[in-house]
């Protein structure tokens, strides 16, 4: 079917059972397409059968769209791919790049995929416009500062590195961009040793309570037990004998670790 692509004739199409086009004929080449949902697109047809959605009919205007036709046509017929040259722009921009990308590659290949694409996009929002290419490590150092004087941990920011470089990584394999922009930019170091504490006194007396009542509640098990086992003339259970309680006192007085106090006759 064939006929003039307007704001007319875009209005009077209607959704069918199964997708339909209308070729334009001012423009060989330039299409509409009407999808059973209801979706109407604008396209571009070359080379025979390759095919370049160009946008939907409530983003752009027949007119605008039949011009955008007109380039891709052009650069096709001077020995041009428009949809490789349209896949390398996208992929030129952190935003592009993430949703084009890495986010479908991340969910099916990352245990937690979905939180490392939600970190990508929440942590480096400012990236949202920039080339790959353009990612350098001053300004990512510059937003790691800024996250920093914000209040985040060194931790923190360091996982938001570790998932920035980790999608870079699969930006250079697939060839999207000649090599790592930040490759040279390095985790904040971070004192890895535990912190000792000890517990307070209120801490230590509330903990000794909790004992004293896991001890009275196993006593009470084991007599409402026998009580039972009584009436029945089988033989009594022996008393309850809890050893965490030495255990936890011997930890916190002595040092003793887990394995000395197992060990323990």
């Amino acid at each position: 079917m064939q006929a003039t692509i307007n704001n007319k004739l875009v209005a009077s199409l209607k959704p069918a059972a199964l997708p339909y086009e209308v070729g334009d004929s001012k423009l060989k080449g330039f299409i509409v397409r009407v999808q059973p949902s209801g979706a109407i697109s604008f396209n571009c047809e070359y080379g025979g059968s390759k095919r370049y959605t160009i946008a939907s009919t409530k983003k752009l205007t027949p007119t605008k769209a039949r011009r955008r036709a007109g380039e891709i046509l052009a650069e096709a017929a001077l020995g041009g791919d428009p949809m490789a040259t349209k896949k390398a722009a996208t992929a030129q921009t952190f935003s592009a790049f993430i949703d084009n990308h890495y986010a479908s590659w991340a969910l099916q290949n990352l245990e937690r995929g979905s939180a490392a694409v939600t970190r990508l996009k929440s942590c480096f929002a400012d990236f949202s416009d920039k080339r790959l290419a353009d990612i350098t490590p001053w300004i990512v150092d510059k937003l790691r500062s800024a996250a920093l004087e914000a209040g985040r941990q060194k931790t923190g920011v360091n996982r938001d590195l570790d998932a920035l470089k980790a999608a870079l990584v699969k930006a250079v394999e697939w060839k999207l961009i000649d090599k790592h922009p930040i490759g040279s930019v390095k985790r904040f170091k971070v004192d890895e040793k535990p912190r000792v504490r000890w517990l307070s006194q209120a801490e230590e007396q509330s903990m000794r309570r909790a004992l004293d009542q896991r001890e009275l509640d196993a006593q009470e098990a084991r007599e409402r037990a026998n009580t039972w086992r009584r009436q029945r003339d089988y033989p009594e259970l022996p008393a309850v004998r809890d050893h965490l309680p030495t255990l936890i006192l011997l930890a916190m007085n002595a040092g003793l670790r887990r394995g000395e106090l197992f060990n323990l006759r």
